[in-house]
């Protein structure tokens, strides 16, 4: 009789662990049902012409067209991403990609912003650098094969520039070194590629055309601008004369000796000193050479 009201809490368990495995295989099963149920709803609204993108607004271009411009956001949003979603609407977009797509494809743009206007429509507004110089290739010899390259305010180089004319802009000289490349027949030839370089860091570019501007107010306008070595520089004069400067000397110092040398060179010359200057060689503390024209 004592045996018969024994529990066998072995028998008991087997039937509580089994239930208990087959609760969370079916938590598992549902909560993979609902996620893939998820997911394709989302894959299903992302591809919705509801909330696709339709329309591209380009605002701001005038050198790059404008359809180069819906090109990158073509591309950019074709693809979908991870093959289930769209990336062709106003939460997916890519738009820092688009950004940097453009900025890397056009250097003449200077700024490039991506937003929405609406659900459907995107707009890219871009900010495109304008000319203050040019940067010329003095190594060719010939004027008609001489390339020009469009320079920035902040001594960017961002375009290949036609041949003009007088002193439209100023113009710079050296300051990009040479890259060596060799030609089919083994003979080392020189290429220069400088679109996308800059001639110098720009807080230097800056207070070098401060320094040439307020040589200009003393009136010697400067119209050309060549680097001879690592700090000196010769500043062409639209006279034709030349100023040869060191950098290191600092440009508030360089600017008051060239202020001495021609108050007093206008004096002594009864005002026709800049009309007659060669030379203003202020490479040194202390010093100055002027050499006049004959």
């Amino acid at each position: 009789m004592a045996q018969k009201g024994k529990i066998n809490l072995k028998s008991k368990k087997r039937p509580l662990a089994l239930r208990r495995r087959q609760k969370r295989i079916i938590i598992v099963l549902v909560s993979f049902v609902l996620l893939f149920s998820g997911v394709y709803g989302l894959s299903r609204v992302s591809f919705s012409p509801n909330v696709s993108i339709s329309a591209v607004h380009v605002r701001g271009a005038n050198i790059v067209p404008a359809d180069a411009l819906r090109k990158i956001v073509e591309n950019q949003t074709a693809k979908p991403f991870w093959k289930l979603f769209s990336k062709n609407n106003i939460l997916l977009a890519p738009q820092a990609n688009i950004e940097k797509d453009i900025s890397n494809s056009f250097k003449t743009i200077e700024r490039v912003n991506v937003s929405f206007d609406s659900f459907h429509d995107l707009v890219v507004s871009v900010e495109e650098r304008s000319p203050t110089g040019l940067w010329c290739d003095s190594s060719e010899n010939d004027p008609a094969s001489k390339k020009c390259f469009f320079v920035d305010k902040t001594g960017y180089i961002f375009a290949e520039a036609p041949l003009f004319e007088g002193n439209v802009y100023l113009v710079w000289y050296g300051f990009i070194e040479k890259e060596n490349r060799e030609s089919e027949n083994g003979e080392t030839a020189e290429k220069i590629n400088p679109i996308g370089e800059r001639l110098m860091p720009e807080d230097s570019f800056k207070n070098l055309n401060e320094f040439i501007e307020n040589v200009s107010r003393i009136g010697l306008k400067t119209v050309s601008v060549l680097e001879i070595s690592e700090n000196e520089l010769e500043l062409h004069l639209s006279q034709g004369g030349v100023i040869i400067i060191n950098r290191k000397l600092g440009y508030n110092q360089t600017l008051e000796n060239l202020q001495s040398i021609v108050s007093a060179k206008q004096v002594e010359l009864r005002g026709e000193f800049l009309k007659k200057v060669e030379t203003i060689d202020v490479r040194f503390t202390g010093k100055a050479f002027v050499k006049l024209k004959d």
